[in-house]
């Protein structure tokens, strides 16, 4: 009993921390968060580039997405420096015009999150560098043949239960005799609320 009332206390701790987190994002402008939703299968923020179906699930996978802040992040391509600039474009620009902006959306979170990390990120990519966006023996994206940008990451972890047919922070209370969560970690670009 008394595990049951510590581990519902930390549940309440944990929400309530993750609310705070969220609204202090919206509330503080972080770079314009607005309330959102992401798919954790697809990896992506729903709207236009991840539509739901009627029932609210992700139209590609079929799964329901979490509520989380997001925000809008500027990329720039400067054709001058045959750089990224992030946030915006390099002093030159105003002159020459050598720089073409890409926004990418990020989750807005706390800089006090467990799971920040700084990583090469591709802005026209729009991925993380690694086994899915692998770099040349120059260090460039193979795929564009720009060099990656560094960038505020966040490793997330959700347990897609097929019980509920719902993402949780945690595998639920029916998983020791059913086995019914499957873990997804993956990496988020990040943006901060404070």
């Amino acid at each position: 009993m008394a595990k049951n009332v510590w581990e519902d206390g930390m549940r309440y701790v944990m929400t309530v921390s993750l609310v705070l987190s969220l609204a202090a994002c919206g509330s503080s402008g972080g770079g314009g968060a607005t309330a959102g939703e992401f798919c954790p299968q697809c990896v992506g923020f729903c709207g236009a580039g991840c539509p739901k179906d009627d029932k609210g699930n992700c139209k590609a996978c079929g799964k329901a997405p979490v509520k989380a802040n997001e925000c809008q992040l500027s990329f720039f391509w400067c054709s001058g420096h045959k750089v990224w600039h992030a946030g915006k474009p390099c002093v030159d620009d105003e002159s020459k015009k050598c720089c073409a902006e890409t926004k990418a959306t990020a989750m807005c979170v706390a800089r006090a999150t467990k799971g920040l990390a700084k990583a090469k990120y591709c802005p026209a990519c729009r991925g993380f560098c690694g086994a899915a966006c692998p770099l040349d023996d120059k260090g460039n994206c193979k795929a564009c043949g720009k060099p990656p940008v560094e960038a505020d990451a966040i490793e997330r972890c959700w347990f897609w239960c097929n019980g509920h047919n719902v993402w949780h922070d945690e595998v639920c209370g029916d998983n020791a005799a059913k086995k019914c969560c499957t873990e997804k970690k993956i990496w988020i670009l990040a943006c901060f609320s404070d």
